[in-house]
């Protein structure tokens, strides 16, 4: 199984939110922490999915 690593900007327009942001819910514990490659953040795609997966759950659930 693949699972790409996306760069923040596309992290970020996934979930709808600018970068300080994005990393306020990672330094929370509420986001996904990054893998680093060399010097950058990557974030795996199947985990940036199953988050907002689960943000729609909690949407439906309330």
């Amino acid at each position: 199984m693949s699972d790409k690593l996306l760069p923040i900007e596309s992290v970020m327009d996934a979930i709808g939110v600018k970068r300080t942001k994005l990393y306020d819910l990672v330094t929370q514990g509420d986001f996904p922490h990054p893998v680093k490659v060399g010097a950058l953040s990557r974030w795996p795609e199947s985990e940036v999915d199953a988050w907002i997966s689960r943000q729609k759950s909690k949407r439906e659930a309330a």
